[in-house]
């Protein structure tokens, strides 16, 4: 939950996959999260801080949207918006950017977003700002090339580190291997960085440096070599490994500003060799610019990073090439891999928010297509996962008839329970129910167990044991939606995802003149139609 950058977990989240955020955004998660983040970026490894911030900033949110004044009944919409927020507070905290980290949360974490709140997004990351005291062409088409084609490569390395640990029998996750795993990339990092001085510069120096309109002036680039195309060229290469070794380890590390900081090395390189054999219009620090904004943009595929550049660079003079350079980027990377971000949450195992499935596809199928049928039958093998699908479809008077006749039977077990209250009013609810069931009348008075009179449900001494197979629950744990969304069995399958999407629904109840036919799992049903093809529609 902990480890790994937090957009992918936060775009996982606000897309329905986990119905009960209470671990992924825990206060146990939080501090985890917070001292990830702290030692991997105090090691020296080449990591950035943009994606840890948002989850670390999430937490925050959802755990002051626990607060008796910010509380609400059940976790829905509004504990959504205080998260929405915090993520866009998180972004700010990186990058120093609030008007731009706001789109670039939109864009990286959410397919839909309301526009009610985009205004406490702004006003969020204005705070951040504030608190946290935040201060600050490779002509365009070229640029958008390249940076996908980095995108592309990177992937392709990654694939070749998967497929060699993969030999080496290091694919499993264990502690030990995890271990090892992070040591070496320290190792081989600390081993590069020591070599190299110009390495153990900050992110943020280096952007610095690269967009200052002179010549490079760290003493560090003389000890590679003095000519700065060369130099340049050793440091591309170099920042490029090491930004690629913390991808998918276990740790809490980001990726936006290693990739920006190397966008705009390459940008300079490309201007330093125009200065250096022809006579450019513009000095190498534009082109370090319109590089970063290209390459961040193709390894996140978002266009919002040139905001970003335009509130970090505090002009607006290179607007054109830096909005061109990101489009093409944009259109690129996406042509050629996915994003990032839906790389790495394909990894931890969210494959139904990785990618957009064809509309078209979509628009062909209902909801009755992909439904599964609800067991109407539970034996004593019965998994809570399948049990659970019967919320919605069983009356309460029945339940309660199931319950009290499973106590007639165990009523021995019952009598022995230490809490002699809940002793006496089972065996009120058993007679009740029992005369009921003898004389079959159809209508019975609320005879809940839920609603006791002592309804401290956490407590151990309220909880009952009726013998195997079962065990004490707390059934305050249980999570349940307060709502269960149904929809007719010849709704179109497109509108029940983006309705799901919107509403954060992680199933839906598929119902014929109110009667339950089945439940649409949301995350089967998109990997599911992944396999299918768009078929070429005749001209």
């Amino acid at each position: 939950m902990s480890d790994g950058s937090g957009i992918p977990t936060m775009r996982g989240l606000f897309a329905g996959v986990f119905q009960n955020p209470d671990d992924l955004l825990s206060f146990r998660t939080l501090v985890a999260k917070t001292l990830g983040t702290l030692i991997s970026s105090s090691s020296g490894l080449s990591v950035g801080r943009g994606g840890p911030f948002t989850q670390i900033m999430a937490m925050i949110g959802y755990l002051i949207s626990k607060i008796p004044i910010f509380r609400r009944a059940n976790f829905g919409q509004a504990n959504y918006n205080f998260i929405r927020a915090a993520v866009a507070a998180g972004v700010t905290s990186g990058f120093g950017s609030p008007v731009g980290a706001v789109l670039f949360s939109i864009e990286a974490t959410a397919k839909h977003y309301e526009i009610k709140c985009l205004w406490e997004g702004i006003i969020c990351s204005s705070f951040a700002l504030l608190v946290f005291r935040i201060t600050p062409v490779l002509k365009s088409v070229l640029s958008g090339l390249a940076a996908g084609l980095y995108c592309k490569l990177m992937v392709g390395l990654r694939f070749i580190q998967i497929t060699l640990f993969t030999k080496l029998g290091l694919a499993k996750p264990s502690l030990k291997r995890r271990i090892i795993h992070v040591v070496s990339i320290c190792v081989i990092t600390a081993t590069i960085t020591f070599s190299l001085g110009v390495l153990r510069i900050s992110d943020r120096l280096m952007v610095n440096e690269l967009f200052r309109d002179h010549s490079l002036s760290f003493p560090q680039w003389n000890h590679i070599s003095d000519l700065p195309q060369t130099a340049l060229i050793v440091y591309i290469l170099m920042k490029f490994t090491i930004t690629l070794l913390p991808c998918g380890a276990p740790i809490s590390c980001g990726v936006f500003g290693p990739i920006f900081t190397t966008g705009a090395a390459i940008g300079r390189l490309y201007g330093e060799i125009l200065l250096r054999y022809w006579s450019p219009a513009q000095s190498p620090a534009t082109y370090a610019v319109v590089g970063a904004a290209g390459f961040a943009g193709s390894v996140t595929q978002t266009v919002s990073t040139a905001v970003i550049v335009f509130e970090l660079t505090g002009q607006l003079s290179h607007m054109l090439p830096v909005m061109i350079s990101c489009i093409v980027a944009y259109f690129v990377s996406s042509m050629i891999t996915p994003s990032f971000y839906d790389i790495v949450a394909e990894w931890a195992g969210m494959k139904s928010v990785c990618y957009d499935v064809n509309e078209y596809i979509l628009g062909r199928k209902l909801a009755k297509d992909h439904m599964s049928i609800v067991p109407v039958i539970f034996t004593r093998e019965t998994t809570y996962d399948e049990a659970i699908q019967a919320l919605g479809c069983i009356r309460r008077y029945d339940l309660e008839i199931g319950i009290a006749r499973f106590i007639a039977v165990n009523r021995p077990r019952i009598t022995e329970t230490k809490n002699q209250k809940v002793a006496k009013q089972i065996e009120h609810l058993v007679s009740k129910v029992l005369d009921i069931d003898k004389r079959k009348i159809m209508a019975v008075e609320d005879l809940s167990l839920l609603n006791s009179e002592e309804k401290n449900a956490s407590s151990t001494a309220n909880m009952l044991e009726l013998g195997p197979p079962f065990s004490p629950f707390e059934f305050t744990s249980i999570p349940v939606q307060s709502y269960i969304p149904q929809v007719g069995e010849e709704v179109n399958l497109h509108i029940v995802h983006r309705v799901a999407s919107m509403s954060n629904w992680t199933q839906v109840y598929v119902v014929s003149l109110g009667k339950l036919l089945g439940v649409i799992q949301l995350d089967a049903s998109l990997l599911s139609l992944r396999s299918e093809s768009s078929p070429v529609r005749p001209i």
